[in-house]
């Protein structure tokens, strides 16, 4: 069984789309960048990863007076990272695509 790589339609992305892609996953929501550029599965995930660091920073920053708050602060940026990190991963991916 052969695995297609890239979007779903099968189409690659212009050039302007996949720098617009990235440019959102960085600077507006990881995630979405990738949503608009069809990488739903990637960007879904991407956004809730995000989502549920934000929540965990926020319980984190009004709970620091316990060991718990600055544990959830802790997890809560490693999640945020990582999903932000993904995106600029999804982001130089979808250029790389728009060149070939």
């Amino acid at each position: 069984m052969a695995v297609r790589k890239g979007n779903k339609s099968g189409k690659k992305p212009s050039e302007g789309m996949a720098l617009a892609g990235l440019i959102i996953n960085l600077l507006i929501l990881p995630g979405l960048g990738s949503i608009i550029n069809e990488k739903i599965k990637e960007g879904v995930w991407q956004i809730i990863l995000v989502v549920i660091g934000v929540i965990l920073i926020l319980v984190g920053v009004f709970t620091m007076h316990s060991m718990l708050g600055w544990g959830l602060l802790g997890l809560g940026i490693i999640l945020a990272s990582a999903a932000w990190i993904w995106g600029l991963i999804t982001g130089i991916k979808l250029i790389r695509e728009s060149k070939r």
